[in-house]
């Protein structure tokens, strides 16, 4: 669990994780292990998966630190995903 500081208050007053934004007490950030590639990752989310109260992509997005995750629903017309792939040879 996170520490208080990264805890924040939402509505009915459920402490929430700054970091994951799983209520303090189902924060996975403990269990997280980061794994550091050279590759950067983009990680594309529906809408509707962000959401969801697991949210596997934010997860991977905690996960590997070189990655930048994109909500959309159409990933080529989005301007955030057209910069990236811009910036891709840097």
């Amino acid at each position: 669990m996170r520490d208080a500081s990264e805890l924040r208050r939402e509505g009915e007053g459920r402490a929430r994780c700054e970091r994951c934004g799983r209520p303090s007490v189902v924060c996975y950030c403990a269990h997280v292990t980061p794994v550091p590639t050279r590759t950067r990752v983009l990680i594309v989310q529906h809408p509707r998966e962000a959401d969801v109260p697991i949210n596997t992509a934010r997860i991977a997005g905690l996960c590997l630190p070189n990655s930048e995750r994109v909500v959309t629903v159409e990933a080529d017309r989005a301007p955030a995903v057209a910069a990236l792939i811009e910036r891709a040879g840097d």
